[in-house]
């Protein structure tokens, strides 16, 4: 029952197959290390998508016929709905100026016979994420002709992030089950020299948790010991790397290194606890099953 005799267990396993105990921490360590990578590529991703998906607005383009007393009365109407955090009406003269400076070309009126760009709204959302519905009722509104808001890009956009964590969670999957099955053969090995011992402890009565618990032990200790060094390799590199990465992509946003110290720290020292625990727990409740 004293905690001191099953962590002593636990230091005399390590000690009796160095090598074995070795090669399952060295394992963990490699696939910490791919999560690890995993997960640094999936919060950029993440955080560049939510920076281009934030800067999308909508832009409803207003029928020519439309009175400024309609203008007025809609313009209050987009502005009374909770969803919208700014509205700014662009009338057909600062639409036409916008395009000259975007073009950098002199457009003159006397050119045309009339102005062919539309009054329209410009829009920005509290929250992004509700863009497409508040499109589709802002489409209802009486005077509105056209409603934009990038739609193409945002799935595109989603998507690409949808697929690169699909196939990164693939890629974690395959790496993590080769894991578990090395400290699963791993503390097999050490299960079956301690076999005679085993069997006094259960023919004297002893139960099954008191048993299992020292190799369990042994596995979230493996574990442990692989995910450290992981997380320090990991975020070392990415310290070293997004200084590096802003002076050549200044245009490209990169979490800082800050931002992902914890929730790194924390999925890769839980997952090297869960897969040795898992993976001992497998092995000694088959060896104790089959006896």
């Amino acid at each position: 029952m004293n905690p001191v005799y099953f962590f002593r267990e636990v230091i005399t396993n390590l000690r009796r197959n160095v090598l074995m105990n070795l090669a399952s921490i060295s394992t963990v360590t490699v696939s910490t290390i791919v999560l690890g990578l995993f997960l640094i590529a999936t919060l950029n991703l993440g955080f560049w998508v939510q920076k281009i998906v934030d800067q999308l607005q909508i832009v409803i383009y207003l029928k020519d016929d439309v009175s400024q007393e309609q203008i007025n009365r809609l313009y209050d109407a987009i502005k009374a709905n909770p969803q919208v955090k700014d509205v700014e009406f662009i009338s057909k003269q600062n639409a036409l100026k916008r395009l000259q400076e975007k073009l950098k070309i002199l457009i003159r009126m006397n050119d045309m016979p009339e102005n062919p760009l539309p009054n329209s709204f410009e829009i920005k959302l509290k929250n992004s994420a509700n863009i497409a519905a508040v499109a589709k009722e802002l489409e209802t509104f009486p005077g509105a002709e056209n409603v934009k808001y990038g739609q193409n890009i945002a799935q595109k956009l989603l998507s690409l992030h949808q697929a690169v964590r699909i196939g990164g969670l693939l890629v974690v999957a395959l790496s993590l089950i080769c894991t578990i099955f090395i400290i699963v053969n791993t503390i097999r090995l050490t299960v079956y020299a301690r076999r005679r011992e085993i069997r006094i402890m259960q023919l004297v009565g002893a139960a099954f948790w008191f048993i299992r618990w020292p190799f369990i032990l042994e596995g979230i200790m493996q574990g442990l010991l692989g995910a450290l060094p992981a997380f320090v390799l990991v975020y070392l590199s990415y310290l070293l790397f997004v200084p590096r990465a802003l002076h050549a992509l200044p245009f490209i946003p990169f979490l800082p290194p800050s931002g992902i110290l914890y929730y790194l720290l924390w999925t890769l020292l839980t997952t090297g606890i869960v897969i040795g625990g898992l993976g001992a727990f497998i092995s000694v409740n088959k060896y104790l099953n089959y006896e």
